[in-house]
Protein backbone atom coordinates (compact mmCIF):
# COMPACT_ATOMS: atom_id res chain seq x y z
CA UNK A 1 0.00 0.00 0.00
CA UNK A 2 2.85 2.22 0.93
CA UNK A 3 3.83 1.81 -2.70
CA UNK A 4 0.75 3.06 -3.66
CA UNK A 5 1.08 6.11 -1.93
CA UNK A 6 4.34 6.82 -2.82
CA UNK A 7 3.20 6.43 -6.37
CA UNK A 8 0.02 9.17 -6.03
CA UNK A 9 3.18 11.39 -4.72
CA UNK A 10 4.57 10.85 -8.16
CA UNK A 11 1.78 11.37 -10.44
CA UNK A 12 0.94 7.73 -10.74
CA UNK A 13 -2.63 6.73 -9.90
CA UNK A 14 -3.97 3.24 -8.93
CA UNK A 15 -6.89 1.58 -6.93
CA UNK A 16 -6.61 -1.49 -4.42
CA UNK A 17 -9.55 -3.32 -3.06
CA UNK A 18 -8.72 -5.26 -0.17
CA UNK A 19 -10.95 -8.02 0.69
CA UNK A 20 -11.25 -10.80 3.30
CA UNK A 21 -14.02 -12.21 5.76
CA UNK A 22 -15.71 -10.04 8.03
CA UNK A 23 -13.50 -9.28 11.16
CA UNK A 24 -10.10 -9.85 9.71
CA UNK A 25 -8.88 -6.40 9.71
CA UNK A 26 -9.48 -5.23 6.50
CA UNK A 27 -10.13 -1.37 7.41
CA UNK A 28 -7.43 -1.70 9.89
CA UNK A 29 -4.90 -2.42 7.35
CA UNK A 30 -5.82 0.33 5.01
CA UNK A 31 -6.02 2.89 7.86
CA UNK A 32 -2.58 1.71 9.21
CA UNK A 33 -1.18 2.30 5.70
CA UNK A 34 -2.63 5.46 5.07
CA UNK A 35 -1.49 6.52 8.41
CA UNK A 36 2.33 5.92 7.20
CA UNK A 37 1.34 8.32 4.13
CA UNK A 38 3.61 11.11 3.95
CA UNK A 39 1.47 14.78 5.30
CA UNK A 40 1.76 15.69 1.39
CA UNK A 41 -1.00 13.30 0.70
CA UNK A 42 -5.02 14.14 1.58
CA UNK A 43 -6.75 11.03 2.86
CA UNK A 44 -10.47 11.54 1.96
CA UNK A 45 -12.28 8.48 3.76
CA UNK A 46 -15.68 7.50 3.98
CA UNK A 47 -18.07 4.18 4.50
CA UNK A 48 -21.22 2.35 3.63
CA UNK A 49 -23.20 2.11 6.71
CA UNK A 50 -25.34 -0.66 7.18
CA UNK A 51 -28.58 0.80 6.92
CA UNK A 52 -31.46 -0.95 7.64
CA UNK A 53 -34.53 1.20 6.83
CA UNK A 54 -33.01 4.09 5.61
CA UNK A 55 -31.24 4.97 2.13
CA UNK A 56 -28.44 7.70 1.82
CA UNK A 57 -27.06 7.50 -2.03
CA UNK A 58 -23.32 8.48 -2.18
CA UNK A 59 -22.93 7.94 1.76
CA UNK A 60 -19.18 7.61 1.49
CA UNK A 61 -18.31 10.09 -0.96
CA UNK A 62 -20.16 12.66 0.98
CA UNK A 63 -18.79 12.14 4.28
CA UNK A 64 -15.28 11.93 2.43
CA UNK A 65 -15.86 15.32 1.10
CA UNK A 66 -16.29 16.88 4.16
CA UNK A 67 -13.38 16.70 5.42
CA UNK A 68 -12.67 19.44 2.48
CA UNK A 69 -11.72 22.90 4.17
CA UNK A 70 -9.71 23.78 0.26
CA UNK A 71 -11.90 26.59 -1.63
CA UNK A 72 -11.45 24.26 -4.61
CA UNK A 73 -13.96 21.94 -2.47
CA UNK A 74 -16.89 24.40 -3.30
CA UNK A 75 -16.22 24.23 -7.32
CA UNK A 76 -19.70 24.48 -9.18
CA UNK A 77 -20.92 21.33 -9.75
CA UNK A 78 -23.83 20.26 -12.82
CA UNK A 79 -27.11 19.66 -11.15
CA UNK A 80 -28.96 16.51 -11.16
CA UNK A 81 -28.46 12.95 -10.58
CA UNK A 82 -26.04 12.95 -14.09
CA UNK A 83 -24.27 15.60 -12.66
CA UNK A 84 -23.40 13.95 -9.43
CA UNK A 85 -20.06 12.08 -10.39
CA UNK A 86 -18.80 14.54 -12.86
CA UNK A 87 -19.31 17.11 -9.79
CA UNK A 88 -17.47 14.85 -7.21
CA UNK A 89 -15.20 13.98 -9.65
CA UNK A 90 -14.31 17.52 -10.22
CA UNK A 91 -13.82 17.67 -6.43
CA UNK A 92 -10.89 15.39 -6.62
CA UNK A 93 -9.58 16.72 -9.74
CA UNK A 94 -9.43 20.15 -7.68
CA UNK A 95 -8.10 18.55 -5.15
CA UNK A 96 -4.94 16.54 -6.73
CA UNK A 97 -4.05 19.18 -8.53
CA UNK A 98 -2.70 20.58 -5.21
CA UNK A 99 -1.46 17.58 -3.83
CA UNK A 100 -1.90 13.31 -4.02
CA UNK A 101 -4.99 12.13 -2.59
CA UNK A 102 -6.14 8.81 -1.10
CA UNK A 103 -10.11 7.97 -1.47
CA UNK A 104 -10.79 5.07 1.22
CA UNK A 105 -14.36 3.76 0.99
CA UNK A 106 -15.20 1.23 3.66
CA UNK A 107 -17.29 -1.88 3.57
CA UNK A 108 -17.91 -1.74 -0.38
CA UNK A 109 -20.11 -4.86 -0.05
CA UNK A 110 -23.09 -2.59 1.50
CA UNK A 111 -22.37 0.26 -1.07
CA UNK A 112 -25.61 1.52 -3.19
CA UNK A 113 -25.56 1.61 -6.61
CA UNK A 114 -25.07 5.32 -6.99
CA UNK A 115 -21.92 4.57 -5.05
CA UNK A 116 -20.49 2.25 -7.45
CA UNK A 117 -21.52 4.18 -10.37
CA UNK A 118 -19.51 7.18 -8.62
CA UNK A 119 -16.44 5.19 -8.33
CA UNK A 120 -16.54 3.57 -11.74
CA UNK A 121 -16.49 7.20 -12.84
CA UNK A 122 -13.93 7.52 -11.07
CA UNK A 123 -11.61 4.78 -11.50
CA UNK A 124 -11.94 5.68 -15.49
CA UNK A 125 -10.16 8.60 -14.67
CA UNK A 126 -7.37 7.51 -12.26
CA UNK A 127 -4.33 6.76 -13.77
CA UNK A 128 -4.34 10.23 -15.30
CA UNK A 129 -3.59 12.19 -11.96
CA UNK A 130 -2.12 11.95 -8.07
CA UNK A 131 -5.22 9.97 -6.91
CA UNK A 132 -4.95 6.26 -5.29
CA UNK A 133 -8.38 4.73 -4.61
CA UNK A 134 -8.69 2.04 -1.50
CA UNK A 135 -12.06 0.03 -0.88
CA UNK A 136 -12.30 -2.66 1.88
CA UNK A 137 -15.02 -5.81 0.96
CA UNK A 138 -16.18 -8.32 3.22
CA UNK A 139 -15.79 -11.96 1.25
CA UNK A 140 -18.59 -13.36 0.54
CA UNK A 141 -20.75 -10.55 0.11
CA UNK A 142 -22.92 -9.62 -2.76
Amino acid sequence: MSELLRGAEQGCGRALLVTGDPGVGKTRLVQQGCSTATPDIMVLAGACLPLSSLSVPLLPQRTAVRTLAHPTARCSTPRGPAGRPIGFDSRLEAECGTRPVALVVDDLQRADAATLDMLMWVLAGVVNRPLVVLGTRSAGSG
